[in-house]
């Protein structure tokens, strides 16, 4: 009898075990292969918010790795205190095996802090990627006009969200995605100001994205240049959609616009 029942307590934690090893094993097995896909990272054109629908897809697998470990943990702690309660003649309450339910409360609430604070990153890159297409689709309108367009193109450590190149010149675009507060005043909760030095939001200022636009034109300048042989300009855009974008003073080298008016 004694056996039979150290044999249940064991069981379980032995399947997670095999189970966690499982996964481990092959993750390590794909990252040593020495195989890959025929096609670089050059080979095939980005579409609008290539990058952002990556990382989106990275957090949504991370999401479940720790929704599966939470449903395992609790699957085996339950049986196990079940089976520690039938051993000691006991109920199975957090009173009789404090040391073990603050066990499985400290795992299980690590792993809903990690829940809630991917589910927060998942929500602000879905949002970008939402920006991406609509900035995109505003672009795309601008093609038959002679106008080609590039997105998520890779730049080194970074990546520039859109490149246009037509009659009127090289556009560097970024576009910049911010959700908007709820209030009474839903016509003021939606301008946005940009007065040459800085973006003027209801609840935010800025000039980070100012100057990221400007280093990402420059960076994609000096690749043109070198690549060409010739001096090549590249205007800076920062693309802000579902934002109505007001003009207090000239454009100082770099445009803020909302994406229907990048053909303006």
């Amino acid at each position: 009898m004694m056996l039979s029942l150290s044999l249940q307590f064991i069981m379980p934690i032995i399947v997670l075990g095999i189970l966690f090893a499982f996964v481990y094993i092959y993750h390590f097995v794909q990252r040593r292969k020495k195989r890959r896909s025929p096609f670089t990272d050059t080979a095939l054109m980005h579409l609008p918010g290539h990058s952002l629908n990556e990382k989106i897809g990275r957090v949504s697998e991370q999401l479940n790795e720790y929704l599966i470990f939470i449903f395992f943990s609790s699957m085996v702690f339950t049986h196990v205190v079940v089976m520690m309660a039938v051993q000691k003649g006991v109920a199975p309450d957090p009173s009789n095996f404090p040391i073990s339910y603050g066990v499985l409360v400290t795992l299980i609430g690590g792993a809903l802090y990690k829940i809630v604070k991917d589910l927060n990153r998942r929500n602000k890159l879905r949002l970008g990627y939402e920006g991406e297409l609509v900035t995109a689709q505003e672009l795309h309108k601008l093609m038959p006009e002679g106008n080609y367009v590039y997105h998520d193109f890779p730049a080194g450590h970074f990546n520039i969200d859109h490149i246009v190149v037509g009659p009127a010149g090289i556009f560097a675009i970024e576009t910049k995605t911010r959700s908007k507060r709820t209030s009474g005043d839903n016509t003021r909760e939606a301008r946005a100001e940009y007065n040459g030095k800085e973006i003027i939001f209801p609840d935010f200022r800025d000039r980070s994205y100012l100057d990221q636009a400007r280093r990402q034109a420059k960076w994609l300048a000096n690749w043109l240049t070198s690549a060409i042989g010739e001096s090549i300009d590249v205007f800076p855009i920062v693309s802000i959609p579902g934002w109505f974008i007001e003009q207090k003073a000239k454009p100082d080298g770099i445009y803020v616009v909302n994406p229907r008016q990048l053909k303006k």
